[in-house]
């Protein structure tokens, strides 16, 4: 048996006569009581009434006529007045006198007396002083006090001694609760042992207060009847607040478990949240998983949406969305902000796993904005739901209105988002002004890091007079300074591998990666599969994490897909990529859809354009300029008629640059604006930006945006040919400078194509930028720092040029070393270019036979043009003996390997040999 633990579990009676005989004139202490009350050991029961979220009890009263109660269980009723009292006194006042008196005439136990004190206590909830003064309400419950039981003494000790309804009188109120605390009142008790702990002399009561708080904590615990959960509520407070007997949690703990044993929903709630903060006692998992289970089980907000939380993190208990989803969805009790908040955000979190359910999302936020007080992220994931639904053109102004109401709440998501959409209004700088001051805000006054690199963006290519670059430089560099900005990483089979050893801790891109970052995801399970170190359990964790984020697996499939080394590599990559396309990941569906259209397959271009389509109808630009290809070059207005609403609703920036040129001249104004408004201001958007404008005719906005694109681009090779290509393809000969600049620089910093671009113009006889001995440089450089088939690809491009670069090529380079390397290196069509080269500058027949060995070498290994210059070699006997059927051999092979002289020179021959015959 506990200690001084009753010894009935059934009733548990303090009879007065014991409490006065444990008078005793014991010293006062002003420590608390350090007392050892166990809770009775009785087994779990369903005794307690359960306590209903606070909606089912309004409208249980909602619309109640003053009849029949809705049960006849008493105490249900007279739990739910208490509640409806303290809940909101003014609004329920009505009803509850109507019911204080339905109860005097359905239930004999509840006196005169009990509907007075109801009626007193009511007023006093109300604030209604006055009234009850006048009524004389507290002298009508004094007359004849000392008659009355416990409770109501007790009562009428406070009215007395705080001059409620009466004037004070804290002699008498002492001598009432001093009757009421040796009759048994156990609230009584504990006042009077409470003004004795801090130091206070109460003239006839002289109980040692260990003994009194026992004896007071027996009389709560009392009858087992569907009270008692109230009552040893009151015990767990005690020992948790510390006042009156020493603080332990422990002790409070047990008392709030012993309560949820007996059915009390909420004491199971106070059991977890002991266990969860595991103060003053050992934490126990088991135990606070049952407790939570019980507390969500009868129907307690918070403890569904902890317990919800715990499924859905995968903490001690398995990770299981479903049962997540489920809990977070009986928690939506109408007007609980926690239940409506945790719903809402986990439809967004696993938006992936629950598709078809954003409107109920969208209810649940627009639920919480019908709240007291709602935070403004509602209102930005309101505004961001409609622009998805309606479509970022077609719902903008709606959209706007929230983000407004959101930027006042000071929501910094909300504040970018409304920046976003003022900059569309290019004509009126205080909107812009607006804009930049709505960013700068969220950078000064919440840290927002995204906000610097938004205003980097906007004084980079959103203000009508951008670039200002000593702004837009300032904000990037601010941003960098943070230490956020990722780094940058590149997808190839070398980085890859290398991508932790070249970066300073390889907890940068494992967090990333944990966090989610598709791209960091992607790179760093790529990168374990590449280095091998990882084990099969670790690959494994890592693929199922990827695999469950549809960005993630679209970039896993597309790295994968880059550095396939096999066949079977190849149709691991591309199952990876259908399938996340088959989730509807955008990046990945327009992928597909490209590598459909290099497929020589008649059903191709069906399959590419069902796969398009969807996206297309979502506003894509890059499904639509897909499509114009998969149509041919002449179809770009037949695209544009069909999809046109679609753009003006809900068009994203590359669909709005697709459909400038096709729009009647009145309305391009207005979707350069949306432009501006919607661009990511990266080099490649500005790129895209420059040519829309130079294709309506606007020359001086296609450079100002070459401009931007070259900040952009900086020093990267490709960018600077992507420059180089934009001058040559807008401007044409005016331009010719730029061009030429933009490819020498990027042939400086070790690009290939620009090489190739340098060639075309340098060594293009027909081109404005002909230049022999510039066309020389080109050519030694690479002669000199090229091997195998690069070099001979270039040798066979020397070959072809005019005489006078090759005259130029020949004055800066001894073109022996470069044939000989190239033909060393085995190459076929390395081997023929130094035969042929040997043969050109043959002196003798040995040094004719030794070319042609070369170039014999080079047919047999399959070069088509050396065929065919051995077959001529047969034919003439040059540098061999003449031989007619050798000759029409390879004049055969040459032919079938598809060299356009031999086939043309087989066609002319074919009618002879028949004529011959």
């Amino acid at each position: 048996m506990p200690a001084r633990s009753p010894r009935s579990p059934r009733s548990l009676p303090l009879p007065s006569a014991l409490l006065a005989g444990l008078l005793s004139a014991g010293s006062l202490s002003a420590a608390p009581v350090e007392i050892d009350f166990q809770p009775p050991d009785i087994a779990p029961m369903e005794v307690c009434i359960a306590r209903p979220a606070d909606s089912v009890i309004f409208a249980r009263w909602e619309g109640w006529d003053g009849g029949a109660f809705f049960t006849d269980d008493i105490g249900v009723v007279k739990s739910d007045l208490s509640r409806l009292e303290a809940v909101d006194a003014a609004r329920w006042q009505d009803t509850l006198r109507a019911a204080y008196a339905r109860l005097r005439e359905v239930d004999p136990r509840y006196t005169e007396t009990h509907a007075l004190l109801d009626r007193i206590e009511l007023l006093i909830a109300t604030g209604a002083y006055a009234e009850l003064e006048s009524r004389r309400l507290v002298p009508e419950l004094l007359d004849g006090i000392q008659t009355r039981s416990p409770r109501f003494q007790n009562a009428a000790a406070g009215f007395l001694a705080d001059g409620i309804g009466v004037p004070r009188d804290p002699d008498r109120a002492r001598q009432l609760l001093v009757a009421s605390a040796y009759a048994g009142n156990a609230d009584a008790i504990l006042a009077l042992t409470a003004r004795v702990q801090d130091g206070e002399t109460v003239p006839g009561w002289d109980v040692d207060p260990e003994l009194a708080v026992t004896m007071a904590f027996g009389s709560l615990v009392g009858e087992l009847n569907s009270t008692i959960c109230d009552r040893i509520w009151r015990i767990a407070r005690e020992f948790k607040n510390g006042e009156i007997v020493a603080r332990s949690n422990a002790m409070a703990e047990r008392w709030y478990r012993f309560a949820a044993d007996l059915g009390d929903g909420a004491a199971a709630w106070k059991v977890v949240e002991f266990h969860l903060k595991s103060d003053g006692f050992r934490k126990d998992n088991d135990t606070l998983i049952r407790y939570l289970t019980q507390a969500a089980d009868h129907g307690l907000t918070y403890a569904m949406v902890e317990l919800g939380g715990l499924y859905e993190r995968g903490a001690i208990l398995p990770r299981d969305l479903d049962k997540a989803r489920r809990l977070y969805k009986a928690a939506l009790d109408p007007g609980q902000r926690q239940g409506l908040v945790r719903y809402a955000l986990f439809l967004e979190t696993h938006q992936e796993d629950f598709p078809g359910h954003e409107d109920e999302r969208l209810d649940a936020l627009r639920q919480i904005s019908d709240l007291a007080n709602p935070p403004g992220w509602v209102f930005t994931r309101l505004a961001t739901g409609v622009l998805e639904t309606k479509g970022r053109w077609a719902g903008e102004a709606e959209a706007r209105a929230l983000l407004e109401r959101a930027a006042a709440l000071g929501d910094t998501d909300g504040l970018s988002r409304l920046a976003a959409i003022l900059f569309r209004d290019q004509h009126d700088p205080a909107a812009t002004d607006r804009a930049l001051d709505l960013l700068t805000r969220a950078v000064t006054h919440d840290g927002s890091i995204s906000a610097m690199n938004d205003l980097s963006g906007a004084y980079m290519c959103r203000t009508k007079d951008a670039p200002r670059l000593d702004l837009a430089r300032h904000w990037k560099a601010m941003e960098e300074g943070t230490g956020s900005v990722g780094p940058e990483l590149s997808i190839d089979a070398v980085s890859i591998a290398g991508a932790v050893a070249s970066m300073m801790d390889e907890a940068v891109l494992q967090t990333q990666a944990l966090y989610g970052r598709p791209s960091s995801l992607a790179v760093y399970l790529s990168h374990l599969q590449a280095t091998g170190d990882a084990d099969p359990a670790t690959l494994a964790l890592w693929r199922g994490h990827a695999g469950g984020k549809d960005k993630a697996l679209s970039r896993l499939a597309r790295i994968s897909l880059d550095l396939s080394a096999s066949e079977e590599d190849r149709r691991s990559a591309l199952g990876m990529l259908a399938e996340a396309a088959r989730r509807g990941e955008a990046d990945a569906t327009l992928r597909l859809a490209g590598l459909l259209l290099e497929k020589d397959d008649a059903g191709a271009p069906e399959e590419a354009l069902r796969l398009l389509h969807p996206l297309a109808e979502r506003g894509s630009g890059d499904a639509l300029s897909l499509m114009r290809e998969l149509s041919g070059t002449g179809s770009e207005k037949e695209v544009f008629d069909r999809y046109a609403a679609i753009i003006d609703a809900r068009g994203d920036f590359e669909a709005l640059a697709f459909a400038l040129p096709l729009l009647p001249p009145e309305r391009r104004d207005d979707y350069l604006n949306r432009m501006v408004a919607s661009m990511t201001c990266d080099f490649k958007s500005a790129l895209r930006f420059g040519e829309a404008v130079s294709r309506i005719g606007r020359p001086q906005e296609a450079r100002r945006w070459l401009e931007i694109a070259g900040q952009l681009g900086g020093d990267s090779a490709w960018s600077l040919i992507r420059m180089g290509d934009s001058y040559r393809d807008w401007f044409g000969a005016e331009a010719s400078g730029e061009m030429m600049a933009s490819y020498r620089n990027a042939w400086a910093a070790g690009a290939p194509l620009a090489r190739h671009r340098l060639l075309e113009r340098y060594a293009g006889p027909e081109t404005l930028e002909y230049d022999p001995e510039a066309a020389a440089e080109v050519f030694a450089e690479a002669l000199t720092t090229l091997e195998g088939e690069a070099l001979a690809s270039i040798l066979g491009r020397l070959r072809g040029s005019t005489d006078e670069v090759q005259a130029a090529v020949f004055r800066h380079v001894d073109m022996a070393g470069p044939f000989a390397r190239a033909a060393a290196s085995g190459n076929a069509a390395a081997m023929r270019e130094y035969g042929l080269f040997l043969r050109d500058g043959a002196a003798d027949a040995g040094a004719m036979a030794e070319a042609m060995g070369w170039v014999s070498r080079a047919a047999e290994g399959g070069d088509a043009v050396a065929m065919f210059e051995l077959s001529r070699a047969y034919a003439y006997g040059i540098g061999l003996s003449a031989d007619a059927g050798a000759a029409g051999y390879w004049l055969s092979e040459a032919a079938a390997a598809g060299y356009p002289k031999a086939v043309e020179l087989l066609g002319q021959m074919r009618p002879l040999q028949v004529a011959s015959h």
